[in-house]
């Protein structure tokens, strides 16, 4: 009997449902719709107007466009460029290997294995190796990839052109590669790179945190030790503040400022690790190059390491965490069985970057629990609820324990109104435009909570910001069970005006608006009431004025007027990364996504912040500038999710 559905049509599927990936333009281009209408209006989001869904519809066709073919592009240029292993000493470029031809590779313990070429080839020319014994082989456990004999008798002697394309451009450059040679000279070359722009900042940037915890120190009899800033930050402060102090002339930012220096310097080694593990990837050497050139020449890199907070100094840890991550995702804890350097590197990097700033403990926390779920065997799962229960130890008792005994201080808790900072805005605005919502006894709530009362609210509240609402100092008689039910209670029956008040302090997340921000000024006149006074030579940089009129002169070329954008880094490429990620049709998906998890929680992060408009919200999203390219090419690299369960110390095997 014939199949009742025989010759029937396949059903067409709705876009959405055949496609569901386009659900992440679809709302991005609406947040950026709100985003752009709320900056324009000054807090205000016109519900009634047109405009507002006019935006709405250009945003996210915008939006669908760009990432429908800009993943179509990925895919061709991955497609189309020659791929070659280059682990011998002869290498055969042909257009297509001839039926029954072999190609020779390196298998997991660096012998020379035949496989059977395939059929078919793509138009693109493929490149055919004959692999030989090689010192490059010999010397792979040593996680020397190249062989440096060869190398020697190649090496140019001529002229100065001829060094730099031995450097950056020939097969045996030592640059690019995963080993400590390599890795040093990309440092010492980041940093060189740097270093124009760090001098001409001299004493460096200091924004408000800092100077706050520098007055701890200074006028100890005036002000409170607080675990609202990273105590282990604020003990650094201390001991360079002290050495410019007591050794560097009495000039207290001249320690500061080697303490910029050893920041920056470990910064370009982070950097550095990033370009060497791609190698591990399977990432061809020219993009390796690219992203080498991305932390070498982009001065919103070496702009912002010239400061000093707690972000910069948290930022190389969270470099160097993001890469163990992601290579016990990809090696499913493999890795840590096989060399104690990924061990360390992940134990080390999780601790440090928590101690140095406080939300990325949950960022790290929440990144090892995946990497346990992830993990079967029982002692990698024992090394990583180790370290995730060690580091929160740290954070949370063992430190704060240790600086109050070494100081003889009590440490002030940090105020619970910091982690509320969206709810204490929106219930704010609710206050500031429709008091008469909230009853006798919900006023009574909120002047226990807000430290300032329910009569002062609309006097302190400001659109773009939080900081006006909830305050730097937790309300003695706070009562926040009763003020979350308020706050529910309140906003099922004012939703758009709370949407309205989350959207003002996450609006440079999602608008082009504002233009170039990453910029944020390159001097500390941003300063405390009172920090004045204290040491000579700190209000104004030495080359700010010229520094300012550089950077002007760069956001005129239009596309790094578009990396200098927050919401560039903040949302449209951790966007299109997850899109790339979802609309992945292979069986390597689920691990992508996995290897995303600190940069998907680190944006999380952002949306619950107090602030997005402000200048200083630009250490906010300076993490996910320095980790895109491991993000991207976790995301779309078709080599970078092998699942290697035996990790081996084979010899480079990556495309050319």
């Amino acid at each position: 009997m014939a199949d009742k559905h025989e010759g029937r049509k396949p059903r067409r599927q709705f876009l959405l449902r055949r496609n569901p990936e386009y659900l992440v333009p679809i709302f991005l281009g609406f947040m950026f719709a709100c985003g752009t209408s709320v900056y324009v209006n000054e807090g205000v989001l016109d519900y009634t107007g047109g405009a507002l869904y006019i935006m709405m519809v250009l945003f996210v066709l915008l939006f669908c466009v760009v990432f429908k073919y800009g993943y179509a592009f990925l895919a061709k240029f991955q497609a189309s460029r020659p791929f070659s292993l280059r682990i011998g000493k002869r290498t055969v470029k042909a257009d297509g290997p001839a039926s029954g031809e072999t190609i020779s590779a390196l298998d997991a313990e660096g012998s020379a294995t035949a496989t059977s070429a395939p059929s078919e080839t793509s138009a693109a020319s493929a490149t055919v190796v004959v692999a030989e014994p090689t010192a490059a082989m010999a010397a792979a456990k040593g996680d020397t990839a190249f062989d440096a004999r060869a190398v020697r008798t190649r090496r140019p002697r001529t002229t100065f052109g001829a060094w730099l394309r031995y450097i950056f451009l020939s097969d045996d450059t030592p640059l690019f590669r995963w080993n400590a040679r390599s890795v040093l000279l990309m440092t010492l070359i980041i940093f060189l790179c740097w270093m124009p722009w760090v001098l001409s900042m001299f004493p460096g940037v200091y924004w408000c945190d800092t100077q706050d915890e520098i007055m701890w120190m200074l006028q100890p009899q005036e002000t409170a030790l607080s675990a609202h800033h990273p105590l282990t930050v604020t003990m650094l402060l201390w001991a360079f503040a002290n050495l410019g102090l007591d050794v560097l002339g009495g000039n207290m930012f001249r320690g500061l400022f080697v303490l910029i220096l050893l920041q920056d310097a470990l910064a370009a080694l982070s950097c550095s690790l990033m370009v060497a593990y791609l190698v591990r990837l399977r990432v061809r050497r020219m993009v390796r190059l690219v992203v080498f050139l991305f932390f070498a020449l982009f001065p919103a890199i070496p702009w912002f390491m010239a400061s000093l907070v707690k972000d910069t100094l948290s930022i190389p840890f969270f470099v160097m965490f993001s890469i163990a991550y992601a290579e016990i995702i990809r090696t499913r804890g493999g890795c840590l069985r096989s060399s104690k350097v990924w061990v360390v590197l992940l134990i080390v990097s999780a601790i440090c970057v928590s101690l140095t700033k406080k939300p990325t403990l949950y960022v790290v926390v929440i990144s090892l629990v995946v990497a346990f779920l992830v993990t079967r065997r029982r002692s990698t799962r024992v090394l990583l609820a180790g370290t995730a229960l060690a580091t929160y130890l740290i954070v949370n008792t063992i430190v704060p324990a240790a600086v109050s005994a070494g100081v003889g201080r009590a440490i002030l808790p940090d105020g619970r109104q910091e982690i509320l900072a969206v709810p204490l805005q929106q219930l704010g605005i609710v206050v500031v435009n429709d008091p008469a919502v909230i009853d006798a006894e919900g006023r009574a709530i909120i002047d226990d909570t807000y430290l300032m009362g329910f009569e002062h609210i609309p006097d302190d509240y400001t659109w773009d910001a939080a900081d006006g609402v909830k305050g730097y100092v937790e309300a003695p008689n706070a009562r926040y069970g009763d003020f979350l039910e308020l706050w529910a209670e309140t906003g099922l029956r004012k939703p758009a005006a709370y949407f309205t008040a989350w959207t003002g302090l996450v609006d440079n997340w999602f608008t082009f608006a504002t233009g170039p921000n990453l910029a944020y000024g390159f001097d500390s006149q941003h300063s405390l009431e009172g920090f004045l006074q204290l040491p000579r030579n700190w209000q104004y940089t030495l080359f700010d004025e010229q520094v300012t009129a550089l950077s002007d002169a760069l956001m005129t070329v239009p596309v790094v007027d578009l990396l200098m954008m927050k919401s560039f880094w903040a949302s449209i490429l951790p966007a299109f990364c997850l899109f790339g990620v979802w609309r992945t049709r292979d069986g390597d998906r689920r691990q992508r996504f996995e290897t995303m998890i600190p940069m998907l929680f680190s944006v999380a992060v952002l949306l619950v912040g107090p602030v997005s408009l402000w200048n200083e919200s630009v250490r906010y999203v300076m993490p996910l500038v320095l980790t895109a390219p491991l993000n991207m090419l976790l995301a779309f690299s078709p080599r970078a999710h092998i699942d290697v369960r035996f990790e081996s110390e084979a010899a480079e095997v990556v495309p050319a």
